[in-house]
Order: C-alpha cells, then structure tokens, then sequence
C-alpha cells in the first residue's frame, strides 16, 4: 500500500507473477518479452521528466535506458544481477559434445550463448556441435548465436523458458 503511487513494468509474465507475490500489479506487460516491447509500450505514456528505476542484469542491452532517456525520462540503472562464466567440468563438456552425448543445448539469453561459446575451443567449434540442435529463447538470443557461429535450429516464439519448452517440443514432433 505503501508503493501504491508508483507504476511498474516487467518484460515478462513470470517477472509480473512474482512481483504479484509481493502484492505489487504490474502496470505494464510488453506483448513481447524484449526491451523493444517495453520502449512500445511507454511511447504512448508520458514520461517526460519521470523517474525510472531500472534494475536489471549488467549484461543488458542498453536499448531501454537509452530509449526512455530520449523519451524525457530521467533512468537510474541498478544491477540486479550479473551472469559469470561457469568453470567447472569443462572436460566433461567437451568430452561429451566429442563423444555425440549431446543432443541439444540451450540458450535463454545473449550472455549464455557467449559463455557457452568462450569454453569451447575456437578450432573445434564446428566440429563439437556438427550433430547438436540449438535452442534460443527468442531473436536477439537467435541473433547472438548466429553472430558467433551457432547454428540456430528453433528459437521460441514466446520469449520464455516455457516457451522454448514448446519450440522445442514443436520441433522434435517434427523431425
């Protein structure tokens, strides 16, 4: 009740259900879970010398800061989180892709696709993932992979992790 003056937006639905769990309705859920949504949905709010907090991964693109600050906003950026290189079990990983024990990895964000990309060595690439299907969560994860060699086989439409469940069950059905 405290908070009842204030506006929220998530980018996403499980985002907004747990915002609900601390008894806060988000005012704005984007059609699509991605910056560009979000910036979509405030050009039709005014927001000229408003106050946006913005917490969010360090790893974000800066699309939204910069688009809301052309809108008149004035956005605080707060760190909520920050993705780090997993270093452990490297062997087992290569091991395992050099043996054809991987069937499919997983992408749920730009950050992943370039953590994954930096355990491997850059000589085997191709030949590591010759047999493997990749799965992204959405465009810019897709877009990510794509620009560092990956070959994309599904990307989900619905830009979340039960989302890129679906795309992924949609295209093994398939094949």
């Amino acid at each position: 009740r405290a908070l009842n003056h204030l506006h929220t937006a998530t980018i996403g639905p499980a985002t907004a259900k747990r915002l609900l769990d601390f008894g806060i309705q988000s005012d704005i859920i984007p059609r699509t879970y991605r910056a560009e949504s979000i910036i979509e949905s405030f050009e039709n709010k005014d927001v000229k010398d408003k106050k946006i907090l913005l917490p969010r991964a360090k790893e974000a693109r800066p699309i939204l800061p910069v688009e809301l600050n052309k809108m008149g906003a004035a956005v605080d950026e707060v760190t909520a989180y920050c993705t780090e290189q997993a270093l452990d079990n490297i062997d087992d990983l290569l091991s395992q892709l050099e043996n054809n024990e991987v069937d499919l990895i997983t992408f749920t964000s730009s950050s992943t696709v370039k953590n994954f990309k930096n355990l491997l060595p850059e000589k085997k690439i191709g030949a590591l993932l010759e047999n493997v299907t990749v799965a992204s969560i959405g465009p810019i994860t897709s877009d990510t992979a794509k620009n560092l060699g990956f070959n994309v086989h599904i990307t989900a439409e619905s830009y979340t992790i039960q989302g890129l469940c679906q795309a992924i069950l949609d295209y093994y059905k398939k094949h």
